[in-house]
């Protein structure tokens, strides 16, 4: 078959998106509730809306004993209710057609519900019971935890896991809340009277936001009001905590030099790298150039590592860099698993990627590229009002706004080669960064 040449016309001149319109967010606050968010916007009046009930885990909770608490806590609050059994709340829940997740992150535990507003009022009677009154059957969570253990114990095996384990140690270090490694002996020390003890403790109305988005009924307030805000008052005790300890200065990554590790595991047959180091958060005034310049090195399919690592020597499947962003600070990420013949190879590679951004400059089509990328990934997550919520909460994280996102869209617009360079240079000295390796013996790097 002749192969043929295709050219298409240049039918139309795109328009480089300056801002995004983002919906209106109601902030309500209330003696008798806790702050509650709506998202309003010209909705499509398809009947559907979401409720994400979000409890912040504080200085005492976090460095919390046993450790799993939060995690457990969040994860089997469905587990059982004072109504209600582990069947019936799912059975209910599915003839409702309200679809429910459980998340835990460092710190907030997150309930998310979404459902037809026409049966809000029926969700949130299920919703309240469980939230309010969880029974935590032991028999059933014991299992639960045991097959959690098992989880853990199979990753453990895991060259990957090995790594993400020990490089957020080598950043953070054993007395960090962040840094402390989980043990298999942790599954063995947590029961359910520590469950419903965490759960009387930070299960309260001090410590819940509510985000409320979609088709929202115009008397949502009063249904909160009369079912999940029926939530009890904190202690005196936790307030006095609370305002004592928690501090998010805590949370500050301790100053440390840059580490090494490699973990010799005989049976593997890869090498798993981690590479990280700290970075400034998002109010600091580099952090729109750093994350684009992370986006620039492995962020996407088409980075410097992926073209270099993976499609032009075929050293791995899959290579990237990412941040993750706390409420001060920010992590950058490099990971990759390896062929153990290429160990040494990938990491020579990586710094080579890392020394040419911070001498050459990144050419205008690559720029351009980058630039329309992280535009287009702006706009596919902030597509429609559940995925606005979403973005939304985690702005709150970090005590930001709506704002925060056209000021990123800005900098993406303003953004040239030679800032990539000023940023490279500061924040990616190779000396800076802690190294993480596992896999065979034979492979040791260090």
């Amino acid at each position: 078959m002749e192969n043929k040449e295709f050219s298409f016309p240049n039918l139309c001149k795109v328009k480089k998106i300056q801002s995004l319109k983002l919906p209106f967010v109601k902030q309500i606050r209330n003696k008798k509730f806790p702050n509650t968010y709506f998202l309003n916007h010209e909705f499509d009046g398809l009947g559907v809306m979401s409720i994400e009930f979000i409890f912040k885990i504080n200085y005492s909770g976090i460095f919390h004993e046993p450790k799993l608490a939060p995690n457990f806590c969040n994860k089997y609050l469905s587990a059982g209710s004072s109504k209600y059994n582990e069947f019936e709340i799912s059975q209910l829940l599915q003839n409702l057609g309200a679809h429910i997740n459980f998340e835990t992150s460092r710190r907030f535990s997150i309930i998310s519900v979404y459902f037809m507003n026409s049966q809000m009022k029926n969700v949130l009677e299920i919703i309240s019971d469980f939230l309010l009154h969880p029974t935590f059957p032991n028999d059933l969570v014991t299992n639960k935890i045991l097959n959690e253990k098992k989880i853990f114990d199979i990753n453990l095996e895991r060259s990957s896991f090995i790594a993400a384990r020990h490089i957020n140690n080598l950043l953070y270090g054993n007395f960090h809340p962040y840094g402390r490694m989980t043990k298999q002996s942790d599954f063995d020390d947590i029961s359910v009277k520590d469950l419903l003890e965490f759960h009387s403790v930070f299960y309260n109305s001090h410590n819940l936001e509510t985000i409320v988005s979609g088709d929202i009924p115009k008397d949502a307030i009063n249904y909160l009001n009369s079912t999940v805000y029926k939530i009890k008052k904190p202690s005196d005790k936790f307030l006095i905590n609370d305002k004592k300890y928690f501090d998010s200065n805590i949370l500050t990554p301790p100053f440390s030099n840059p580490k090494r590790l490699y973990i010799s595991k005989e049976d593997a047959l890869q090498t798993s790298f981690r590479i990280a180091k700290i970075l400034p958060g998002p109010r600091h005034h580099d952090f729109f150039s750093l994350r684009i310049l992370v986006v620039i090195l492995g962020g996407y399919f088409g980075s410097r590592l992926m073209k270099k690592i993976r499609e032009e020597k075929g050293y791995t499947y899959g290579i990237g860099s990412y941040l993750i962003i706390e409420e001060n600070h920010s992590e950058l990420h490099i990971s990759t698993q390896v062929g153990e013949k290429y160990t040494k190879l990938v990491l020579d590679e990586i710094l080579v990627e890392i020394t040419k951004l911070q001498n050459e400059r990144v050419n205008k089509e690559e720029l351009e590229k980058v630039k329309a990328y992280l535009v287009g990934s702006l706009l596919h997550s902030n597509d429609g009002i559940f995925n606005q919520a979403i973005v939304f909460r985690n702005l709150k994280k970090h005590n930001s706004s709506f704002n925060f996102i056209n000021d990123y869209i800005n900098e993406i617009n303003k953004i040239d080669s030679y800032k990539i360079i000023e940023i490279a240079k500061k924040y990616l000295k190779k000396d800076s960064f802690s190294l993480v390796a596992c896999g065979p013996h034979k492979s040791k790097l260090w």
